[in-house]
């Protein structure tokens, strides 16, 4: 490969030519007497619990998501029982319906019955 320096340089923008460079070594910081100190917060305070941690929030979290899992399960069951009803209540108004239509055509067909023995009779 040809050096840059021999490029063909146009007049708008003369050519620049930098010799490459290497990566420089990770710098460290070296050790201070910051370091060597204790921090001045200190960690939060322990409670009477066998971890570091303070699940609290966490406890009262799960105790409202069992809560809500309850009351929606009882609504799902509520609305389960409410369309079984509902289901129940078509069933016998459809017997019922079906009921008064075999009746309604009974007595058509005594009314029409009759009506054929009168004419007969005239």
């Amino acid at each position: 490969m040809a050096p840059r320096s021999e490029a063909p340089r146009s007049a708008e923008s003369p050519a620049v030519y930098r010799e490459p460079t290497t990566a420089s070594p990770r710098r460290t910081r070296p050790p201070t007497e910051a370091s060597d100190r204790r921090s001045a917060v200190g960690p939060p305070p322990r409670e009477a619990t066998a971890t570091p941690f303070n699940f609290q929030v966490a406890e009262e979290s799960r105790g409202q998501l069992e809560e809500l899992n309850a009351v929606a399960n009882q609504l799902f069951v509520t609305a389960a029982a409410a369309q079984g009803a509902e289901d129940q209540r078509e069933l016998e108004f459809r017997s019922h319906e079906e009921h008064r239509d075999d009746i309604f055509l009974q007595n058509e067909e005594t009314r029409t019955g009759e009506a054929h023995d009168r004419a007969a009779g005239i």
